[in-house]
C-alpha cells in the first residue's frame, strides 16, 4: 500500500442516458466531436440499430455510419482483423455498441487508430462502458493481458429503451454485478488499495456504490416485473401489429428508470 497516494477516479467526458438516446448518435459525433465519419464496431444482433442509424435523415446527415460487425470474442487477431478493415476509411471516431467484449474490442480498435470513442452499451450485464480497461482473450477465452486506454471513453450513450429490450437474464446479471461494487469499494479503501490510475479511492466512489446499491434494493422487484410484462406484451405487440412505443411507454416505470440508473452508475467507479 502507498499511503501517500493521491486520491483518483475517472469518468467518461460526457454520460447521456434516456430512452431514445441512441438517435442522438449522430448529433453527438458532429456537434459533441466534430467529425464527418465514424465507425462503428457492433454486435451483429444490435446491427440493424445502426445500419438504420446510417440511412436516417437527420439534420446531421454529414455525418457517415460505417458499420463493421464484431467477431465474438476480443483477442488481438479480432482487433487487428477490424482495425485493418477500418484503416482505409478514416473515420473520426470509433463506436462501440453491443455487450462487454464488443466494447473492450472497439475501445482497442480506438486506440490503434488513436481516434475518440463512443460506447452505446445495449445491455446493463457488463461494467465496460465507462472503464478505461480493455479485457483481451485468447482463441481459448482465456484472458492473456489488460491493457488500458490513456482514458475513459469520450461518450457514453445508454438508450434505456434498447437495454429494457435486452434478455432479461442479462438485466438481471447487471443488478448482481452492481450489488457487488458496494462491498467491492468498502474493502479496496479500507485495504488502501490503489485503483488502476495508481491512486487511493475516492469517498465519491463510495457514495456511488452505496447509492446504487440502495437503488437497487428499492426498486428491482418492481423493475423485474415490468420487464416480465414487457417480454408478455412484446409477444402480444407481435401478434397484432402494436406500435413499439405504445408497449414501452407502459413498461418503462419509474422503477425501471432507477434501477437502469444505478446499474449503469456503477460503471464510473474507477
Amino acid at each position: 500500500m502507498t499511503t501517500n497516494a493521491p486520491r483518483i477516479i475517472g469518468f467518461p467526458s460526457v454520460y447521456i442516458q434516456g430512452p431514445g438516446a441512441i438517435g442522438r448518435l449522430r448529433t453527438e459525433l458532429a456537434q459533441g466531436l466534430g467529425v464527418t465519419s465514424a465507425i462503428v464496431v457492433t454486435d451483429p444482433i444490435v446491427a440493424h440499430l445502426f445500419t438504420a442509424a446510417a440511412t436516417l435523415q437527420t439534420p446531421d446527415n454529414d455525418v457517415t455510419l460505417h458499420v463493421l460487425q464484431f467477431g465474438g470474442e476480443c483477442t488481438e487477431r479480432e482487433v487487428e482483423r477490424l482495425r485493418t478493415d477500418a484503416a482505409p476509411i478514416h473515420a473520426g471516431a470509433v463506436v462501440g455498441a453491443g455487450g462487454g467484449k464488443a466494447l473492450d474490442v472497439s475501445k482497442a480498435v480506438a486506440q490503434k487508430l488513436g481516434v475518440p470513442l463512443i460506447i452505446v452499451p445495449t445491455a446493463a450485464s457488463s461494467d465496460a462502458p465507462t472503464s478505461r480497461l480493455i479485457a483481451l482473450y485468447d482463441e481459448h477465452h482465456k484472458i492473456v493481458a489488460v491493457p488500458t486506454l490513456k482514458r475513459n471513453p469520450d461518450m457514453v450513450i445508454v438508450d434505456t429503451t434498447v437495454i429494457a429490450q435486452a434478455p432479461r437474464r442479462l438485466f438481471i446479471a447487471g443488478i448482481g454485478d452492481a450489488l457487488t461494487k458496494r462491498y467491492e469499494v468498502s474493502r479496496a479503501r479500507d485495504a488502501g488499495i490503489l485503483n488502476y490510475f495508481g491512486g487511493k479511492g475516492t469517498e465519491l466512489s463510495l457514495l456511488l456504490a452505496e447509492h446504487a446499491y440502495a437503488t437497487l434494493r428499492r426498486d428491482t422487484a418492481e423493475a423485474l416485473a415490468a420487464l416480465f410484462l414487457l417480454c408478455c406484451v412484446a409477444t402480444i405487440r407481435h401478434s397484432f401489429t402494436l406500435p413499439g412505443a405504445v408497449v414501452l411507454s407502459v413498461f418503462l416505470t419509474p422503477g425501471v428508470v432507477a434501477v437502469l440508473v444505478a446499474a449503469v452508475s456503477v460503471w464510473a467507479l474507477p
